[in-house]
Order: C-alpha cells, then structure tokens, then sequence
C-alpha cells in the first residue's frame, strides 16, 4: 500500500471540492478485486472532487492517477483547498496525554486565556507527519494555564501520542486520508479539433479500513 500526498503529486487543485460525513458499519468489498474487509470505523468524510482540464494541460496525468488508485489498497491525503482557520491559535500546542479516544482530545501548550482558541469548522492534525485531519465541533477557549480541550466532529481515527505536535496552520491541518472509490470523465467543451475543456469527478473516502 502506499499513501500518495496529491500536492506533493504537482497536479492542479480541483475546481470544486466538497465534504460530507457518513455512516457505514459491517464490511467494505471492493468490486475490483472481490476483497472483503471489516470496517474498523463507523463515521467518515466523503470526498468529491471535480477539475475542468485541458487535453493539453494535466488532463491526461490527472484521469490516468485517479483510475490507477480507484478501489485499490492505495491511498491518497488531500487537503481541503481553499479552506480558511477562523480561530486565533497561538503558542505550541501539543497532544496532552497519550492514550485519548473519542471526540475529544486535550492539547496544552497554547497561548493562555484565549477565546475561541479553535473555532468550529477548523481542522486540526495530530502528529507530525500524519496526514488525517480533523474537523472541529465546536469552539473551544484555552484556560489561564494554556489547556484547551478540542470537540471534535467524528472519533480519532487513532489515539494521539502524548506531546504530539498539533497542528492547525491552514491547509496543512485539513489533510485526510482517503480511498479513491469512483472517477467519472466526459467532454464538457470542445474548442477546437485538437484541444478540449474536460470535466474529471473523483468520489473519495476516508480510510474506514485501518486504524
């Protein structure tokens, strides 16, 4: 398996980009190669992302990528583009205590006394090189000694390792992990014999599959 990072990757960003959170539990089969697989995580972001590409510029790249990982055991991290962080953050905020699950999860570490440490709808990353984000519930305010406890909208995928860096800088935060499940192409303009506008959708999921 490997885990390709799509910025890293030098295609263009996706001229639309949304997410939604859904619910599946039991088992996952893929309907390339059969394979059963028991699903280790109820709630997850669904992804949908479209790019208008030229034949001469990235279309051909992108299609052949997104079909070469589609209901494959490859996963793809892509950040949510075009997202902005509202809270007003600050200090260094690191995992407090190691072993945490659910929803919730304590960071100390950060600028004291702060309102609306994080903000909802901000997304936060545990670990630095871990590339699951996730998305913040509600707005959080730190205490006088800089702890602030983070609601998060969906369980960790894994618990956090204590002093953890937290990270919540923009996109960077906003990655997720996700299984490509479906690509669809069409023509959506043609300008001449030799150049057309073309219209790519990729659905993708979280990793619901691993922990």
């Amino acid at each position: 398996m490997t885990i390709y990072n799509w910025t890293s990757l030098g295609f263009p960003a996706p001229a639309t980009h949304s997410r939604v959170v859904g619910s599946k539990t039991g088992l996952l089969e893929s309907s390339l190669t059969g394979a059963i697989q028991i699903i280790q995580r109820p709630t997850f972001w669904l992804v949908t992302a479209s790019w208008n590409l030229w034949d001469s510029n990235y279309r051909n790249d992108v299609l052949a990528f997104l079909l070469s990982v589609e209901k494959t055991a490859h996963l793809v991290s892509i950040p949510y583009f075009g997202h902005v962080q509202r809270g007003a953050f600050g200090g260094t905020p690191l995992v407090a205590g190691g072993s945490q699950t659910g929803r919730t999860i304590n960071i100390d570490g950060v600028s004291p006394s702060i309102t609306n440490w994080i903000r909802r709808g901000d997304w936060i990353r545990f670990g630095g090189s871990s590339f699951q984000g996730y998305m913040a519930a509600e707005d959080s305010d730190s205490d006088g000694s800089g702890n602030v406890a983070v609601v998060l909208t969906q369980s960790v995928l894994s618990s956090p390792v204590n002093n953890e860096v937290a990270t919540v800088s923009g996109m960077s935060a906003s990655f997720i992990t996700c299984r490509c499940i479906a690509v669809s192409e069409w023509t959506d303009q043609r300008t001449a014999t030799t150049d057309r506008l073309t219209q790519i959708t990729a659905t993708f999921v979280q990793d619901v599959l691993t922990r």
